[in-house]
């Protein structure tokens, strides 16, 4: 196998592709443009028992720019994204493609073949826990990395040596099976038992035992293999008793990723891993009870899965039928579990509610930020054409003109930092920037900052003359700047590009630590660009403090009016 496109960088592609990758193989993330842009600043990072590893810029492409077919694609996505992962992949399918899916189950194989032929799809599993943290770091966080695939039909063909040559080196543990299809169901029959009383009891295995629920996990176990023996694979008797064993053992802190999705409130693979196996039991009368504990664990899930999507719609949705008494009027529930599945007092907002509110409160304080920048902008312009802040702006021109007196090192500095405000450098970082954004498939964004950046230089082009403000006398001045003083330029487009570009990136960092420091940086760049205006004689005080208003309130009020298509360009998947 040459060229092989690994669908996603999250913890199982990532982790499996940077193996892959360190070990020399021509290995290719497709990935969505929120993790090209973050791979592209910080790198793949693994943490693994067996051995981290740090791979820098790794070899990515979007869907859209995938041009030929590759000799492999590796699939690990969730069962419901199955649909987006085909249709972002389908460029790179050609006629000697293999595709290797590592999801949990069966459906999936019948939708890769109608998708792209039969002959294209092989068999897969993988054995690993891990996970992708807020930075963006593949976490390894248990001691298995398995990787088994094969031929449907269980033949040993020409691709599978090639496949096997491939992952030789790729330190982890990788075997061509020629039983695939069993080793998938006996994988099968573990997941859906380990998320069926995982997800159920909303505990862990150890939970489950100490409670004395043991015996329900081994009937769970003993249903699910019942139905893969009906279905013609039969679990050997030395993989039902490591089963039963794993979930029974004391003090196991062990749950099923679907629980972890259920307790963060993200979507679940019920159908897929647990419905689709309840759709292949036989019918009652020929060995299945009328109601199954695997039945009601699909209940269960199917109606966490209700209560998410009632949560996520519109809170006018959730408005009583009338002549019902809403929620304030019952008795509130001390320990009512939320969406995501963890206890909260009444009145706690769910995760869903949280993020609905954020959605609404974050464009609400921008504008209303900008307005009162704006507003700020405005009383300050009219204090200066009545002279009510000459008296002001005379003191610290005088404290300015003192201080250049003896500071020459000083004023060296300032020249530097008020040269970051200048139309060249201001220029070429709005430029650079927008190509940049446009190398990462995010037009939008380039076209945000372009437009930005350039209708605040015509505004303050506008302004200037209209205000007609002289500049502070030619002696108060370190060097001579041209044109009307008010508002300052500097101040004004510093403001505007680098709180921009600040928030753009912001936008793109997981936790709220980065985020902060980026918008820290940027406001201390526009503040040290102004200040330096001011110190340098150049401008009246009040010129500063009015193009810091004008130039904030301009920047968000542009991301006010992009928010809605720059949050979908960055989260669009694409996959």
């Amino acid at each position: 196998m040459r060229r092989i496109l690994v669908v996603g960088a999250g913890a199982l592609g990532g982790y499996f592709g940077g193996r892959l990758l360190a070990a020399g193989a021509d290995v290719t993330f497709l990935l969505r443009p929120r993790r090209a842009a973050q791979l592209a600043a910080t790198g793949l990072a693994i943490r693994s028992p067996f051995g981290d590893l740090d791979l820098p810029a790794p070899p990515s492409v979007l869907a859209e720019d995938i041009r030929e077919p590759f000799d492999l694609v590796v699939v690990g996505c969730k069962a419901y994204d199955l649909a987006q992962t085909m249709e972002s992949f389908s460029k790179a399918v050609g006629p000697d493609t293999a595709i290797l899916p590592l999801l949990n189950g069966m459906r999936h194989l019948e939708a890769l073949k109608a998708r792209f032929g039969d002959e294209r799809v092989l068999g897969g599993l993988c054995m690993i826990s891990a996970a992708l943290d807020d930075e963006g770091v593949v976490r390894h966080l248990n001691d298995m990395h398995v990787l088994v695939y094969g031929e449907l039909d269980g033949s040993r063909t020409p691709r599978i040596e090639a496949i096997e040559a491939a992952f030789a080196q790729a330190g982890f543990d990788a075997r061509a099976s020629r039983e695939i299809l069993q080793d998938m169901w006996e994988k099968w029959v573990f997941i859906a038992s380990a998320a069926g009383m995982t997800c159920l009891m909303r505990a862990s295995v150890g939970d489950i035992e100490q409670a004395g629920g043991s015996a329900l996990a081994m009937r769970m176990v003993d249903e699910c293999a019942a139905i893969a023996a009906q279905n013609g694979f039969a679990m050997r008797p030395d993989v039902v008793e490591r089963a039963r064993a794993m979930l029974t053992r004391p003090g196991s802190t062990m749950t099923a990723s679907m629980f972890k999705d259920i307790e963060r409130g993200a979507p679940v693979e019920a159908d897929h891993i647990v419905g689709d196996l309840l759709s292949r039991r036989m019918p009652a009368g020929h060995g299945a009870e009328a109601l199954s504990l695997l039945q009601v664990a699909h209940v269960h899930l199917k109606t966490y899965e209700a209560r998410r999507a009632r949560e996520s719609m519109p809170a006018a949705s959730d408005a009583p039928p009338p002549g019902i008494p809403g929620p304030a009027s019952s008795a509130p529930d001390p320990e009512a579990a939320g969406a995501d599945g963890a206890r909260r007092r009444p009145g706690v907002l769910s995760r869903n509610g949280v993020d609905r509110l954020r959605s609404l409160l974050l464009p609400l304080l921008a504008g209303l930020g900008a307005a009162l920048l704006l507003i700020g902008f405005a009383a300050l312009a009219g204090e200066i054409l009545e002279g009510d802040t000459r008296g002001f702006d005379l003191r610290l021109l005088e404290a300015v003109r003192q201080m250049h007196e003896g500071h020459r090192r000083f004023l060296e500095v300032m020249r530097d930092l008020s040269g970051l405000g200048s139309f060249v450098v201001l220029g070429f970082v709005t430029v650079a920037t927008a190509i940049y954004l446009l190398m990462l498939s995010a037009p939008r964004s380039a076209l945000l900052v372009a437009v930005s950046a350039s209708s605040g230089a015509l505004l303050v082009a506008l302004l200037k003359p209209a205000f007609g403000r002289p500049r502070p006398l030619p002696e108060a001045a370190d060097y001579i700047a041209w044109g009307m003083s008010f508002p300052s330029g500097h101040a004004t487009m510093s403001a505007v590009v680098f709180l921009t570009i600040g928030a753009l990136m912001a936008y793109t960092r997981g936790r709220w630590s980065e985020r902060l420091y980026i918008l820290a940086v940027a406001f201390v760049a526009a503040f040290l660009v102004g200040a330096s205006r001011v110190v340098l004689g150049v401008h009246w005080t009040t010129d500063v403090l009015a193009g810091w208003a004008l130039g904030a309130a301009w920047a968000m009020g542009w991301l006010l009016v992009a928010h809605g298509f720059i949050r979908a360009e960055w989260s669009s998947p694409a996959h």
